[in-house]
């Protein structure tokens, strides 16, 4: 059975559970029902800088190697340089 998507039965969920929706107990909660729905997190997909990164993430999920130029992406935006 997959998690619930909607709003309210989360809020639902969290309150029976005592997390508060101010949380980041809350926002791990929507994040991991819609990871677990195969849906993107809307707040993943407000932040550009980790969109751009998602292709990478992908690549090693499914264990292909990512090249030396997006190795060298991933450092500098790490160090902060990117």
């Amino acid at each position: 059975m997959p998690p619930p998507q909607g709003d309210e039965k989360l809020d639902q969920i969290a309150e029976v559970l005592g997390i508060k929706k101010t949380s980041g107990l809350y926002n791990e909660l929507k994040n991991k029902a819609a990871i677990d729905a195969g849906i993107i997190p809307k707040n993943l997909l407000s932040d550009q800088e980790t969109l751009n990164a998602l292709p990478m993430l992908f690549m090693t999920v499914r264990s292909e190697k990512p090249t030396a130029e997006e190795i060298e992406k991933l450092i500098e935006k790490i160090k902060g340089e990117g």
